[in-house]
């Protein structure tokens, strides 16, 4: 049971956004380093734009849909009996720990483009298993996260060039 909650954890939304803004001010820093001309660097810029921006799309998508369709958990959450100590009293559908896991992973693949890389979606595919393997979510649930987190990344890749442009410039400067 560890092993899933472990999993769990690596795939919560709120500990990504927050490490997505120290990636936001790793590259800040990195950006005024000799380090700055380096074309490692624009990789990393583009691999942080397009994440924030899916993430941030994605939670969004996946907050109205859960107070909007109000979907029950499965299981109970603490401190009533029977409960299960994994569980959220908040709505089920859909899951938001699977979206943020395939919108890390997508965003990776986005800038990587290379196909070795696809194996390593077992990393997230894994992450959305354990909530289910913690019974908090369905397989629906997490079917309906990972697609929401895919669909919006490769929405924002795909209009890279107006939707992050602007807001790179934004938040970066150039």
């Amino acid at each position: 049971m560890i092993f899933w909650y472990i999993l769990t954890l690596l795939a919560e939304p709120e500990y990504w956004g927050v490490i997505g803004v120290c990636f936001v001010a790793l590259y800040l820093l990195l950006k005024k380093t000799p380090w700055g001309k380096k074309p490692g660097l624009k990789v990393f810029k583009k691999f942080v734009i397009i994440f924030m921006i899916s993430l941030f799309i994605s939670f969004g998508i996946v907050q109205v849909l859960k107070l909007g369709l109000q979907v029950p958990r499965i299981c109970t959450p603490c401190p009533a009996p029977d409960c299960n100590p994994y569980c959220l009293p908040d709505y089920s559908f859909p899951s938001g720990h699977a979206a943020t896991a395939f919108v890390l992973f997508t965003s990776l693949y986005t800038v990587i483009r290379k196909k070795r890389f696809l194996p390593l979606f077992i990393v997230p595919i894994l992450m959305s298993l354990s909530r289910i393997m913690l019974g908090v979510h369905t397989y629906t649930d997490v079917f309906a996260g990972a697609l929401i987190g895919i669909l919006v990344t490769f929405g924002v890749w795909k209009k890279r060039g107006c939707l992050t442009a602007k807001t790179a410039k934004r938040l970066f400067g150039y």
